[in-house]
């Protein structure tokens, strides 16, 4: 009887024995799965924090407009959603190297002017200091007769364009025949009736929302946007941003 008691209470201090061991051997197996699943959660709340923080010190991507014709070896630029809030984010860079300079910026307003030395196609890019991101592009374009001369309208609000009449928050423009060199802003709705735009070399039409006069529309009716004939070259298109229509 004694040693039945004996071989009983051996036999139980052995199967406790296995199940610690067994306890051990799954917190073993799964203590790296959860050291891991720790650590992925805590840095995707890192990230999130840190891209949130990022977003919150920096800049809209710059969105810049102005000629861009080689004509003028000179112009007048802006970025429309600056913030001066941000103003050293902001770098310019040449391409190729040296076919421009940049001669004044303007760091409450955002505009600035470039000399062009060079005579062939080339590019300025508006882009943000790390870590913030975004960058925009003007593409220069070979010089094309016709740049300032009579019905060319250089980079307009569509305030400023010929016929313009103020109409159900924005403008009509009725039955003209229009040349334009870089960028037309269109900012609020811009209704062209029966009328004829000749693109510049890279000339583009930007439609954006402005907060303070409503959301850009280009509505045509009857109307023809194209590339200048006499210069044989492309224009660069429509641009539309946020809670704006093209019709």
């Amino acid at each position: 009887m004694f040693c039945l008691q004996l071989t009983q209470h051996s036999t139980a201090q052995h199967s406790t024995a296995q199940h610690s061991e067994k306890l051990k051997r799954k917190s073993k197996l799964f203590d790296p799965f959860i050291r891991i699943h720790y650590h992925v959660v805590i840095l995707t709340l890192m990230l999130l924090i840190s891209s949130k923080v990022q977003s919150q010190n920096c800049p809209d991507s710059p969105i810049i407009v102005g000629s861009t014709s080689l004509c003028d070896h000179g112009g007048e630029y802006e970025i429309i959603n600056y913030n001066s809030t941000f103003s050293a984010s902001y770098q310019f860079q040449f391409f190729p190297g040296g076919s421009g300079t940049l001669t004044s910026f303007n760091n409450i307003t955002g505009m600035f002017e470039v000399n062009w030395t060079a005579t062939s196609q080339c590019s300025l890019v508006v882009s943000l200091a790390a870590p913030c991101q975004g960058e925009d592009t003007i593409f220069m374009q070979n010089c094309c007769d016709g740049n300032g001369t009579a019905g060319t309208i250089v980079d307009p609000f569509i305030a400023n364009l010929p016929g313009a009449t103020p109409v159900g928050g924005g403008f009509s423009v009725t039955g003209q025949t229009i040349n334009i060199e870089g960028t037309l802003r269109v900012s609020t709705p811009l209704y062209l009736v029966n009328c004829t735009f000749n693109m510049g070399p890279g000339a583009r039409i930007d439609v954006y929302d402005n907060s303070t006069a409503g959301s850009g529309a280009l509505v045509l009716t009857g109307s023809t946007i194209q590339s200048r004939a006499a210069c044989n070259t492309m224009w660069e298109g429509i641009r539309m941003f946020n809670n704006t229509q093209i019709k």
